[in-house]
């Protein structure tokens, strides 16, 4: 090849690395194993890529291997026209820098700035930033007629919904915000935008209908909307004939909200679990109302798949509930955990609320008494969570906070993530008291957690084992608790494999013809001669010499029936007497043994 035609080579290369349109999420570097695909861009990007315009998103991950040098190199490189940030509390400063950065090589860019804290602030982010403009709702439609008219069409910024600019040193005003109307009308989130990912994600609505307090969601003031049941069982579908995906989560607070539509995608992703054979599992948020006014979505969920449910307590005192506007009561919570232990085998998570509107030592108590009592009602199927109250910008908690009774302490989150730290005291709780509870909170659970190992039904056992190490998705009870117990873990990796199965799934009249294996061959005795079994939620002993000798023959070398017979040789039982001793003994034995999640057994 010539010279010519390599340097041509070499300035088409550079084009085609060219956008149009370059979509930037910072994080905080500290948090970036917790770092989630944001869908939010990844909706924009697939939407402005199918209006012709070349779009790629540079996600805090993708930032972490990057110094300032090779950031620099990127975008010199990438050279888009438009560059837009998404805004949270917890990014803004790291955000304004990497924009400041940017500018300098990209001086000729438009820079825009959306998301949730873009919505809160609005005008003043054009004050002594490097932003051009400010979108204040949700960004699909509204960033492409922005990008249009900058491009010359016939667009008018005073027409464009959400956006704030200035002109001659004003500010100005386009439209009002217009959320999208037709959800099913955006295309889906191409997994492009979103590569690695084994468990996807998944919005199934935008916005809330309920008007909580402390939440960013009432104070923007977006519509509760919701896509339709086909198209979000369609896009599902799509993401796992086109991935390896194990799982999803539905993110959104919408799932559950309308009964009906709730039930259809439950409907329909049974079927397909059903037609393709694939055991996924997934994620949801859900509401104790809901769920107490529609019973029947609980068994739908569980046959679909869903193996999580994260429901918003916030606080055991009711009075509390009240001031939040949650629209639950305790004993609808009750009910739900109840439902959802007697009817499914997911598991439900529910989130307290620390430092919250008049805390004092009895709205304390009532939070960690609700939440030990849950776990002692459902163990295994109840977990729960703790964290401070934020101070959201735009909420009224934070507009308000005397009405509530709370006093703000850091309201610009300056010293650590939002949700990390104390925020807000009150006049019973100051900062470091409020900071106190976290650890009371789950001393007091771990405990009742732990006095509750043995109440496990062993098929929610064997549920935690196998969302940890086939889905990668790990509860309190097994990352705290079970998987310590080694002969546990090794009991369910046994019955990962065809050729183990419990007793129960064992036609009685073929027991005789299966072997049973101890699931740690290792033996110890103690100075008695008597066995000592690895230890296990349950706790078993075997002190009856006759227990001990069936337990060393479970080697699985020998089927049951001649287990059977070697007993009988070495106690000297006659023949004829073989069947009572499988009944009286030998049945008894290994089925406490596999109570213990010591033995299974083998074909």
């Amino acid at each position: 090849m010539k010279a010519d035609d390599i340097l041509k080579k070499m300035r088409t290369d550079r084009e085609k690395e060219k956008i149009d349109i370059l979509l930037v999420h910072c994080d905080l570097y500290y948090e970036i194993d917790f770092s989630s695909p944001n869908m939010g861009l990844a909706y924009i990007a697939t939407y402005l890529s199918s209006q012709g315009y070349s779009c790629e998103i540079l996600s805090a991950p993708m930032m972490m291997k990057m110094d300032n040098t090779r950031l620099k190199n990127y975008i010199r490189k990438k050279n888009p026209r438009f560059v837009g940030f998404y805004l949270i509390s917890d990014n803004l400063e790291i955000t304004l820098d990497t924009a400041g950065l940017m500018r300098k090589k990209l001086p000729d860019t438009v820079f825009i700035a959306g998301g949730p804290l873009a919505a809160a602030m609005g005008e003043t982010l054009l004050d002594d930033t490097v932003f051009d403009y400010v979108i204040t709702g949700e960004g699909e439609f509204a960033l492409k007629y922005l990008c249009d008219y900058i491009r010359g069409e016939a667009v008018k910024p005073d027409d464009i919904p959400g956006l704030i600019y200035k002109c001659d040193g004003k500010v100005k005003y386009g439209a009002p915000v217009s959320p999208v109307k037709d959800l099913d009308s955006l295309p889906f989130p191409d997994l492009k935008f979103m590569p690695g990912q084994q468990v996807f994600q998944i919005v199934s609505g935008r916005g809330c209908p309920y008007p909580c307090t402390f939440c960013f969601q009432a104070g923007h003031g977006l519509k509760f909307r919701f896509r339709s049941a086909a198209n979000v069982a369609e896009e599902i579908i799509h993401n796992f004939e086109t991935s390896a995906a194990v799982g999803f989560d539905f993110i959104d607070d919408a799932f559950i909200m309308d009964a009906g539509r709730c039930l259809e995608i439950s409907e329909k992703l049974a079927e397909y679990r059903q037609k393709s054979r694939r055991d996924f599992i997934f994620f949801c948020q859900g509401r104790v109302n809901i769920l107490d006014k529609h019973p029947e979505l609980i068994p739908a969920l569980d046959k679909a798949g869903l193996a999580k449910m994260q429901i918003g307590i916030e606080s055991g005192d009711p009075e509390t509930l009240k001031l939040y506007r949650k629209q639950i009561t305790v004993d609808q919570v009750r009910k739900a955990v109840k439902n959802i232990r007697d009817n499914s085998g997911f598991m439900i998570v529910g989130g307290f609320i620390l430092g919250g509107p008049f805390e004092n030592e009895k709205t304390f108590a009532n939070t960690v008494n609700l939440a030990v009592e849950l776990i002692g009602e459902a163990p295994g199927v109840f977990e729960t969570s703790a964290g401070f109250l934020g101070a959201y910008p735009g909420t009224e908690i934070a507009l308000h906070p005397e009405r509530f009774g709370l006093k703000v302490e850091e309201p610009d989150f300056i010293k650590g993530l939002s949700l990390g730290d104390v925020q807000m005291s009150t006049e019973a709780f100051d900062k470091n008291s409020i900071r106190r509870l976290e650890n009371r909170f789950y001393e007091a659970v771990l405990a009742a957690m732990e006095k509750n190992l043995k109440n496990i039904p062993a098929a929610i056992v064997k549920n935690h084992f196998i969302w940890a190490e086939r889905y990668r998705m790990f509860s309190v009870w097994y990352l705290f608790f079970l998987s310590k117990f080694k002969v546990m873990s090794n009991y369910f990796k046994f019955l990962e494999s065809p050729r183990f199965a419990t007793l129960s799934e064992i036609p009685p009249e073929n027991i005789g013809n299966w072997r049973a294996v101890r699931v740690i061959e290792k033996r110890n005795y103690r100075a008695d001669g008597n066995i000592l079994l690895p230890a296990s939620i349950i706790e078993t002993k075997l002190d009856a010499p006759e227990e001990i000798l069936i337990y060393e023959l479970c080697s699985g070398k020998l089927t049951i029936k001649q287990a059977v017979d070697r007993y009988c040789k070495e106690k000297g039982i006659p023949g004829e007497d073989k069947n009572e001793v499988f009944h009286r003994v030998f049945l008894p034995t290994l089925k406490k043994l596999e109570t213990g999640y010591q033995v299974v057994f083998h074909q």
